[in-house]
């Protein structure tokens, strides 16, 4: 029986020559054929959209205070709220999925590294 070698464990992630485990889920490396990075950018048309509805309502003359406050305030806080979201994108033989989701860049990055080492020392 071979050794399990350790690549990665802290954040409630592991990550062995044998296997992936991430929160509420463990995956076999047997069956991992690949491994990327992901960047998930939020969908900023809704905000933008709310921000140039309050202005051009604004614009109009009537009720412009209420215009910002009901439309373009919150659209501006919403638009300054989103962030962009980073992923381990896992691919089996089945289909690929975003097993790890996370703001932090360099989190990702480097279990993206240790399941890229995993699979390199399988062989």
């Amino acid at each position: 029986m071979t050794e399990e070698t350790s690549f990665y464990n802290g954040n409630g992630v592991t990550v062995t020559n044998t296997r992936v485990v991430v929160p509420s889920q463990t995956y076999a490396m047997s069956n991992v054929t690949s491994v990327r990075f992901a960047e998930i950018k939020p969908n900023r048309w809704f905000p933008v959209g709310a921000i140039l509805l309050g202005f051009i309502l604004a614009a109009g003359g009537k009720g412009s205070i209420w215009h910002f406050l009901v439309l373009m305030l919150p659209g501006i806080i919403w638009l300054a709220l989103q962030k962009t979201m980073f992923a381990v994108a896992l691919s089996t033989a089945a289909a690929e999925s975003r097993v790890l989701r996370s703001r932090d860049r360099a989190f990702i990055e480097s279990v993206v590294e240790a399941i890229n080492k995993a699979i390199v020392s399988r062989g």
